[in-house]
């Protein structure tokens, strides 16, 4: 099956998933404790994923229907990467600007990078 980006019952097959990075958020607290060599530490859980996903675009079309997604969805963005375990089910939002670059090798291939934020 390969890719597929879902929002507000639009579906779009990019190519695939070219890269994705990532950072999660430690959100542990530390509190430093006048007169005490250590500090006290409120555990709290990792956040999830936020970074950039660059998917692949065959043509003008794809890559026009990858961005117009992005840029007009309202709401949460599906991922199924079938071929991505790590990727399959991922939900976000776009949190920034979408990079579009014509891939260097083909010529005719579209690179979009879309900064992201996962959400549950």
């Amino acid at each position: 099956m390969g890719t597929t980006i879902t929002a507000g019952g639009v579906s779009v097959a990019p190519l695939g998933v070219m890269d994705l990075s990532y950072d999660r958020e430690a959100r542990t607290i530390v509190h430093d404790i006048l007169d005490r060599p250590d500090p006290d530490v409120t555990l709290r859980p990792t956040g999830l994923r936020a970074g950039n996903l660059v998917f692949l675009c065959a043509d003008d079309p794809s890559r026009d229907a990858v961005e117009e997604l992005h840029t007009t969805a309202a709401g949460v963005v599906s991922l199924t990467a079938t071929d991505r375990p790590r990727l399959d089910g991922l939900r976000y939002v776009v949190t920034g600007r979408l990079n579009v670059v014509l891939d260097s090798q083909t010529r005719h291939r579209w690179l979009v990078t879309v900064p992201y934020r996962e959400v549950s």
